[in-house]
């Protein structure tokens, strides 16, 4: 093989290379685009506290009742992800998603989330409409406030923080149409070469 065809099959192969990788991303990108779905989640937060004015006589009684409350977090969590939160969310959201939503399909939108040494509890809606994310997760917080004191007599008690807002929905998408098209390029690109250097070596082999 005489240096023009050597550099013939490399551009050739070069080519081909770059056309699968174009192929394969845009591929890959259409996939990802038709399959993509958006998460829309709001939050409301809860403080969960017994008053400590009526511990103020001993410091050490205050930080007692503290390190107790801190100590019952991990258990709020999962009251707040309980069914019966779910339930009483169901009941006290407006009739329009009472409609939408079943107490059995809160049960799996609603979540809560508690940091170490914090007697904040997150409470979230995950949803695929944001003001339905944001309307429950603020019923939800509310229905945690009337259930906690049913379900663990001699918890702290509950103040609701900032409500959620339409400002303060995120939003997830899935899958991501830039790491799809990423992968597709390098497919592509890869079979480019594998295809390249079969060409080359059947060639030579004539």
């Amino acid at each position: 093989m005489n240096k023009n065809q050597v550099r013939k099959s490399f551009y050739t192969s070069l080519i081909v290379v770059i056309v699968l990788a174009i192929i394969g991303g845009g591929v890959f990108g259409l996939y990802a685009k038709h399959k993509k779905t958006t998460t829309f989640t709001a939050s409301r937060n809860v403080l969960v506290s017994h008053n400590l004015r009526e511990n103020e006589r001993a410091n050490s009684g205050q930080d007692q009742m503290t390190q107790a409350d801190l100590n019952m977090m991990k258990t709020y969590q999962d009251v707040a992800e309980d069914t019966k939160v779910a339930q009483t969310t169901h009941k006290l959201l407006p009739k329009k998603l009472r409609h939408r939503y079943s107490s059995h399909d809160l049960g799996g939108i609603i979540s809560a989330k508690t940091n170490d040494q914090s007697l904040v509890l997150k409470i979230s809606a995950h949803t695929s409409r944001p003001n339905d994310a944001k309307v429950i997760a603020n019923t939800s917080a509310r229905a945690f406030k009337q259930v906690l004191p049913q379900e663990q007599p001699g918890a702290g008690h509950v103040s609701l923080l900032g409500k959620a807002t339409n400002q303060s929905v995120e939003s997830h998408s899935h899958p991501s149409i830039k790491k799809y098209g990423l992968v597709g390029i390098v497919l592509g690109g890869l079979a480019g070469i594998v295809i390249s250097v079969g060409y080359v070596t059947i060639r030579n082999m004539k």
